[in-house]
């Protein structure tokens, strides 16, 4: 993992025009910009996919998408499957423009919120549970 900080540019220094546009001016912050141990450091894209495709190749990019497309069938066949379909929704866009796809807490937080959805699925639909007809998740 990590590839982006070996993206093409990225030992580069800081670019004096581009500091400009930022409204760093002043000599003394340009010379510290300037020196030799500052360099334009990408950390992670701020978007799953992005990060997918660029560390996992096009290969990795179809099989985490077949791993998505499966996830989402394998929540669609549960007796209720709003619970876990909004956590994986919820979790797919926030996904999209936030994070490193690797970050532990992400991760698990993933896993956490699935977890308790499908818990609260299997307890809504547990044998011997009274439902109301025409109400399949209410008693």
């Amino acid at each position: 993992m990590e590839a982006a900080r070996s993206l093409p540019g990225a030992d580069d220094a800081p670019d004096p025009a581009r500091l400009a546009d930022l409204g760093v001016r002043s000599p003394a912050l340009l010379h510290w910009f300037a020196a030799p141990h500052l360099t334009v450091m990408p950390l992670h894209p701020h978007n799953g996919p992005l990060q997918i495709r660029l560390e996992l190749g096009w290969v990795g990019t179809v099989l985490a998408a077949l791993a998505l497309l499966l996830l989402g069938r394998a929540a669609g066949r549960l007796a209720l499957p709003a619970g876990p379909l909004g956590a994986m929704a919820s979790g797919f866009v926030t996904f999209l423009a936030s994070f490193g796809a690797w970050q532990p807490w992400w991760l698990c937080s993933l896993a956490l919120a699935l977890a308790l959805a499908l818990a609260l699925a299997s307890r809504a639909t547990a044998p011997g549970r009274v439902v109301a007809p025409g109400n399949p998740g209410l008693p």
